[in-house]
């Protein structure tokens, strides 16, 4: 009997076991044996994954029944491929629409998304100067736009890849900035996490993410940096409030927050606040996609992981050579009858003073 599976049930199955799932299909290629006879190559995928399906029978029949980016329901055997487990279709069906729940295809956020919003308007709140104000609220006060962008992706593969993945990203980069923005002293905080919450809204246009991640027409022909700055300027232009200097610097910070026309960016960072949005956003970006190809390569053995082409690095996992300290118990505050503690001397007063005040 068939066993229902996900794309992350396969790997624990081994070979020769027989399944169904339920799949969208991410690409098929009807391709030839070195016989010459056909065979239909398939990706399929779920929220949990991607896998790689063989049709050896029917094949051509097959790839005339299917398209890209429809669901349908396989059953078949696990085969072992160069140490990769793979499905061997034996019958596929088109699963009709109202069966489908875009959900089940798609990986979403582990966050709760209504807290990561409630954090994020606190972000808002945080913004002090009322022109800045007033551009985040032309923007995210479009009840549409603000739904699109808590469901929206970060990107299609690299970091924070799944729905919410935009809100999550974005809320940690504000986060970030704001810290930054307390120790150099000379950034404009306001300005700052103005730009960090701006800087990628064009990533809502830049995607498409119903059944699949993947870049939509505007995202491969404007991409999501001129796509955001589009959008920015637009909304500036109906504030009166908004000079033409603060409409350029914020705009400058969209523009520049990839770093170099190598990475997309029209132009480099010129302002001290681009400068920091650039390598936190940066930093963001490939701290969480390092724990992402961690989380995919788990339980490897040794002290490290396999190559990150992308990052062009190996992952140090072995143990932590200084383990953190649990924090210690807070201090017991005493009650009101007890007698005070013994005033400190005015040696100990010396030897401490300043150590933790602010500014040191």
């Amino acid at each position: 009997m068939s066993r229902p599976v996900r794309v992350a049930d396969l790997g624990a199955l081994g070979p020769d076991v027989e399944v169904t799932g339920r799949f969208v299909v991410a690409a098929k290629n009807l391709l030839t044996t070195r016989n010459g006879n056909p065979y239909l190559a398939l990706t399929l995928g779920d929220k949990t994954g991607t896998v790689e399906a063989r049709v050896w029978d029917l094949a051509e029949a097959m790839n005339q029944a299917l398209d890209a980016d429809q669901v349908v329901e396989v059953t078949g055997r696990t085969s072992v491929y160069q140490g990769q487990t793979q499905i061997i279709v034996a019958n596929a069906r088109l699963v009709p629409a109202d069966e489908i729940d875009p959900a089940d295809f798609l990986p979403a956020s582990s966050l709760d998304q209504e807290a990561m919003w409630r954090d994020f308007e606190g972000l808002i709140g945080r913004v002090a100067q009322p022109e800045l104000q007033a551009i985040l609220m032309a923007v995210f006060g479009d009840a549409d736009f603000a739904k699109n962008f808590c469901l929206a992706p970060a990107a299609k593969r690299f970091h924070h890849a799944h729905l919410g993945g935009l809100l999550e990203h974005t809320l940690s980069v504000g986060r970030m900035c704001l810290l930054a923005a307390g120790h150099y002293a000379e950034a404009n905080a306001g300005l700052l996490l103005t730009g960090a919450l701006l800087h990628d809204v064009g990533k809502v246009e830049e995607f498409d993410y119903e059944l699949k991640i993947d870049y939509s027409d505007a995202g491969r022909l404007v991409g999501h940096i001129v796509l955001g700055a589009n959008l920015v300027e637009d909304k500036c232009r109906t504030l009166p409030e908004v000079s033409d200097e603060l409409r350029r610097m914020i705009l400058h910070l969209i523009l520049s927050h990839h770093g170099s026309p190598e990475f997309g960016s029209p132009v480099r960072p010129a302002t001290l606040e681009a400068m920091l949005l650039h390598h936190l956003d940066d930093l963001d970006a490939k701290i969480d996609a390092r724990g992402q190809f961690l989380r995919h390569h788990g339980g490897q053995e040794g002290h490290w992981s396999p190559y990150n082409n992308l990052m062009e690095r190996f992952f140090y996992i072995g143990p932590d050579p200084a383990p953190p300290v649990p924090p210690s118990p807070p201090a017991r505050v005493p009650d009101e009858a007890a007698d005070p503690e013994p005033a400190s001397s005015v040696e100990d007063d010396d030897t401490q003073a300043g150590l933790f005040e602010k500014g040191s």
